[in-house]
């Protein structure tokens, strides 16, 4: 599957890693299964890790994604996420999700895995 995941419950971030080619239902395959492990309950920060994919797909095509898998979840609780990209082209797509998430959704756009943690562990979580 080119979207993995571990959840760190003791530090209270899901870790995302996509790598690969991404196709749409991959991410549909992703955010159900993310949504369906109980080991996510409570924990509303994500490290998302982009920078080895290569997504194929359109932003018409994510924004389906989301709203197909993802958008109810999404709506129930503020989050923290930070997307991990290492060149322009990443980071246009982390600024898609940013575009569909941004009322429930705090998202920050890092080149540097430290300083994504570092603004993770050093924020707030609140209902929206």
């Amino acid at each position: 599957m080119p979207i993995t995941y571990e959840i760190d419950a003791e530090a209270g971030i899901i870790f995302e890693r996509w790598c690969g080619e991404i196709l749409p239902p991959d991410m549909g395959e992703h955010w159900v299964k993310l949504s369906m492990d109980t080991r996510q309950s409570g924990i509303y920060r994500a490290l998302v890790d982009v920078s080895e994919a290569t997504p194929l797909f359109t932003g018409a095509e994510f924004w389906k994604q989301v709203d197909d898998n993802f958008r109810e979840k999404m709506d129930q609780h503020h989050r923290m996420v930070a997307v991990l990209v290492n060149d322009e082209a990443h980071e246009k797509v982390a600024r898609m999700w940013v575009a569909i998430s941004a009322k429930t959704v705090t998202t920050r756009i890092f080149y540097s895995r430290d300083q994504a943690m570092e603004w993770l562990k050093a924020g707030s979580v609140q209902q929206p």
